[in-house]
Parts: C-alpha cells; structure tokens; sequence
C-alpha cells in the first residue's frame, strides 16, 4: 500500500523475515527499507529518496504510527530485524556485513551479536566515516565487499544518507540483501538504550527516545505530531 505517495508493505515481523529468507535464496540482490514517519514527511519534497522507497524490494514499516494510523499488521523494526538475521545467521551460515554506525558502533554491535550469536559469520565491519555516494571509500567499500561475499549488508547511516548509498552500492556490486538499519547500532552496542518492552509494546518508545536524547525533540514532532497531520488530511482530501 502506499501512504502519502511512499509504498509500505503490510507484513509482519515474521512474514518479513521469510521474505528475507526468500531474497537469500533468489541469486539476486534486494534493497530492504525499514519505512517510518520521518521517512515519509522528508519524501513529501525529497522526490529521489521517495523514488528509492518505492523501488525497493521490501519496505517495513518501522514505526507505531504507521501501524496505527495505517491499520498495518505490525510494527517491524530494524533492530529486531537485526537480532534475527543474526540467529539466521548462526543457523545457517549467511555471512553479514556490517556498514556505518557512530564512532566504532558497528564493531560494538558485532561484539555484542556474537556475545549472543557466538557462530554468527560476520565478515566485515567498517564505520564508513564521512562517507558519500561518489567519494573513494565506496570504491573501497564495493571490492570489499567482492572480496567477502557477504549475503546480507546492514547500513547505519540515517535516514536518506543509507538509502542514497544503498542505492549507488548496488549499482557495482552484487548482495542479495541490503538493509538500512538507520540508528539500530547504537542500540545494539548500547550506545543509546532501547525503551523497556512495556513502553514498546504500549507505543511510547518516542517517549523514552526524548527523555534520554532531549535534543531529538524535532525529530520526535515529525513522527508524532507532523505525520499524523499530514495523513490525516490527505485522507479528507
């Protein structure tokens, strides 16, 4: 379905997951986007960003008020996506990829997956720094990844940013899944504690988000109150 012009799929946590499954087992590469309400109203005039959400191969929704609003099954987010690709992982062999993340997140986060996960094969972890989508560290970035061969590629860069270099990865190289994990490393690693389970489950994790990080206040109106006023009005219109 689409919401506001950008295309979300109605599947399940677990239905994502076999999805997923199936793209592994495909020979061919698949971008996966974890869509919530900042990636919505920032396509509203980023029409580059919203032409990749939609040509991607499987677009979550992560994000309680694209559940809610929407009628969506359930709230897929990017962190548990990660925590089961990592079992996925331990259990059948695909080799992960690890890109972007703040500071060495990306090495604390696979710490801390093989902490849990210790058979994981996680075959590369890079911070990507100030990466973009046309300077030398993607050349770097593409033979890499030729030379492991890893079968999903986790990208931590923030909304857009991952999407665009994403986009421009699979362009040169072939992975069969690719992922934009926005702020899921410094979960993970612990950098940024995750909001107990109950405030999860009760749909108040923007709650949690602005009592330990005060200074996302503006991201946390764009999912909260800007969202919803946009997809409500459209849907009178």
């Amino acid at each position: 379905m689409k919401i506001l012009g950008v295309a979300v799929d109605n599947v399940t946590f677990g239905e994502s997951i076999a999805q997923i499954e199936k793209f592994l087992r495909s020979g061919r590469s698949h971008h996966v986007v974890t869509v919530n309400p900042e990636y919505i109203v920032r396509t509203q005039n980023d029409k580059k960003l919203r032409t990749i959400i939609n040509n991607a191969d499987l677009r979550v929704p992560d994000g309680i008020g694209l559940v809610t609003l929407a009628g969506l099954k359930e709230r897929v987010t990017g962190v548990d996506l990660i925590w089961q690709l990592a079992k996925l992982s331990e259990d059948r062999g695909y080799k992960i990829a690890l890109l972007g993340g703040r500071g060495d997140t990306a090495k604390q986060t696979a710490a801390r997956l093989k902490l849990i996960h210790p058979r994981c094969k996680i075959v590369l972890v890079e911070s990507l720094g100030q990466v973009t989508s046309n300077n030398k560290q993607v050349t770097i970035i593409n033979k890499q990844i030729k030379d492991k061969k890893p079968d999903i590629t986790l990208v931590a860069l923030g909304m857009g940013k991952q999407d665009l270099f994403i986009n421009q990865l699979l362009k040169k190289t072939h992975i069969p899944v690719v992922i934009g994990v926005g702020g899921a490393f410094d979960m993970i690693s612990g950098v940024t504690p995750r909001a107990p389970y109950i405030l999860r489950t009760l749909g108040l994790e923007w709650l949690w988000r602005l009592i330990i990080e005060p200074k996302r206040i503006g991201r946390i109106l764009t999912a909260t109150v800007v969202f919803p006023v946009l997809y409500l009005f459209s849907k009178k219109n």
